[in-house]
C-alpha cells in the first residue's frame, strides 16, 4: 500500500510584516485620487522606514519593547493602533528623522504625537512661506515689542528686542514667545508672549497632569524651557492649523490628538484604579493654603478651552 503523500501548508504571513506596506498603499491611493496633497519633498516610503526604525526603540511603561523579531508584539500594543499611528503620521507629512513626531505607548495603544517642530511643519504646509522665531525668557532678561501694520493681519505686536545676557538663568524660566514672519516679504505677522503663570495654566488643562513631587518631577519640571516653548509654539500653530480647509489633513490631526488623549486617559485610569485621577476639575480642588483675602484682581480675557492635544 503506497504511503499517502505528505502535504505542507506554508504559514500565513503575519499582518505585522506588511503593516508599513499597507499604510503606504493607503497614503498613495489618497495622493493618486487627489484627496491628499503632501509636500513635494515628502517621501512617504522614507518617512515610514524612519518610523519603523524608531518603533524598534519604543517601549511601554514597563520597559517592554513593542517590536520583537521584526514584528509588532500584540501582547504589548494593538496592531490597529500601530497602523493608525503610522497612517496619521504620514498624512500630516511628518518624519521622526527630523524630530517632528514621536511615538508613545499608553496602555496597549500606540499613538503618534507631534513635537513643536512638527507643529511648525504642519502650519507651514497650511500657510506656505511663513517662518517662526521663538525663545524662552529667563529671569532678568528684557523683552520689548512694538506695533506693526501687517497687510494680512492688521495691527500686530512684533518683537523689537530681546536682551539675553550670558550666561542665561536657564533654571529660572519666566516666559516664552513665538512670532511669525512671511519669509518672502519679511512682513511680520505677529507675536504671542506668555508668562509662566499663563503657561502653567495651560499645562493644567492636561486631563492627566500630575502635581510635581520632589522625588518624581514632571517633564515640565525637568525641562521648563522646552515645555514652555512647546506651549507657546503650539498655541500659535493651532490657530493656523484650525484655519485650514484641508479636510483630510484636519481629520488626521484630530484623530491623532483624540487617540492620544483617549489612550492617555485610559492608561491613567488603569494605573490609578484605586487612587485619585487628577483632571482639570479635581486639580482645581487641590490647592495650597489660601492667603488672606486681597483686592479682586483684574480679570483676564476669557478663552475658549482648546480640545484634543492641548498646548501644554
Amino acid at each position: 500500500m503506497a504511503a499517502s503523500p505528505v502535504t505542507t501548508t506554508a504559514p500565513a504571513k503575519p499582518a505585522n510584516l506588511v503593516i508599513t506596506t499597507e499604510v503606504f498603499k493607503k497614503i498613495e491611493a489618497l495622493k493618486n485620487n487627489g484627496t491628499l496633497a503632501l509636500p513635494a519633498d515628502y517621501a512617504v516610503g522614507n518617512a515610514l522606514q524612519s518610523a519603523w526604525l524608531k518603533l524598534q526603540t519604543v517601549m511601554n511603561k514597563d520597559q517592554k519593547p513593542i517590536i520583537r523579531n521584526g514584528q509588532v508584539d500584540t501582547s504589548i500594543v494593538t496592531l490597529s493602533s500601530v497602523a493608525n499611528a503610522l497612517h496619521d503620521y504620514c498624512i500630516q507629512g511628518l518624519t521622526v528623522a527630523k524630530n517632528q513626531a514621536y511615538f508613545i505607548v499608553y496602555g496597549t495603544e500606540l499613538v503618534c504625537q507631534r513635537s513643536y517642530f512638527g507643529d511648525m511643519v504642519v502650519a507651514e504646509r497650511i500657510r506656505p512661506g511663513i517662518r517662526f522665531y521663538y525663545d524662552y525668557i529667563c529671569e532678568g532678561e528684557e523683552v520689548s515689542t512694538e506695533k506693526y501694520w501687517s497687510k494680512s493681519e492688521g495691527y500686530v505686536d512684533v518683537l523689537k528686542n530681546h536682551a539675553k545676557p550670558f550666561p542665561r538663568k536657564e533654571d529660572k524660566i519666566v516666559g516664552a514667545y513665538c512670532g511669525v514672519v512671511d519669509a518672502e516679504t519679511g512682513e511680520n505677522l505677529g507675536i504671542t508672549i506668555m508668562g509662566m503663570d499663563r503657561i502653567k495654566k495651560s499645562w493644567m488643562m492636561s486631563k492627566t497632569y500630575k502635581w510635581s513631587k520632589p522625588d518624581k518631577p514632571t517633564t515640565h519640571d525637568e525641562f521648563p524651557g522646552e515645555m514652555a516653548l512647546r506651549t507657546v509654539i503650539r498655541r500659535v500653530c493651532k490657530k493656523i492649523i484650525n484655519a485650514s480647509n484641508d479636510e483630510v489633513l484636519l481629520a488626521a490631526i484630530r484623530a491623532s490628538e483624540d487617540d492620544a488623549l483617549e489612550a492617555e486617559i485610559a492608561a491613567d485610569v488603569a494605573d490609578h484604579a484605586n487612587g485619585q485621577i487628577l483632571s482639570l476639575e479635581t486639580a482645581n480642588t487641590i490647592e495650597e493654603p489660601k492667603a488672606e483675602p486681597k483686592a479682586e484682581p483684574k480679570a483676564e480675557a476669557t478663552q475658549t478651552p482648546l480640545t484634543g492635544d492641548e498646548d501644554f
